[in-house]
């Protein structure tokens, strides 16, 4: 596992586009991807401009492994009301933050990192367990480096759990 520094930060509540999959965990990877382009296009469509880095924000997680995922981007408030784009905000608050270098395959150990520095720490998350699954207040990736320029090796992913 990487040697990963968490730290608590505060941030402010964060407008955002994005698009909605329900996806088997081990489908991400494959699946949500190709939906940037797809976002972008529908955004520009629409005059709303991208105001922050890449992200997927995981909503939920079933006992079988199917995930609630949204892609997308921090935007500007809109009153856009396309039927095709999800608009959405992240809570204010704490978040427990960690960046995570390098490949995105290896992106769980920094979620188990925070995991278990958050009940080593007596941090409680932002989180509901019930016989379905699990589902998050805010749990989120931003894909800071863009991969189609940056070498694997420089790729930065901070990713951000929401405390309560």
């Amino acid at each position: 596992m990487t040697n990963y520094q968490a730290i608590v930060k505060e941030n402010a509540e964060k407008s955002y586009a994005a698009l909605r999959k329900v996806v088997a965990r081990q489908d991400i990877s494959t699946e949500m991807p190709p939906l940037i382009g797809t976002l972008i296009n529908l955004l520009d469509k629409e005059n709303i401009n991208i105001n922050g880095d890449c992200f997927f924000r995981y909503l939920s997680c079933t006992a079988s492994e199917q995930m609630v995922v949204e892609i997308g981007f921090p935007i500007e408030k809109t009153d856009s009301q396309s039927e095709s784009i999800e608009f959405s905000s992240f809570p204010a608050g704490k978040y427990l933050s960690v960046i995570h270098s390098g490949d995105y395959k290896n992106l769980g150990d920094a979620h188990m990192y925070l995991e278990d520095f958050s009940k080593s720490n007596n941090f409680t998350l932002d989180e509901s367990k019930t016989d379905m699954g699990v589902k998050w207040g805010c749990r989120v990736e931003f894909y800071i480096t863009e991969p189609d320029v940056t070498p694997i090796e420089e790729w930065k992913t901070e990713v951000l759990f929401l405390l309560k």
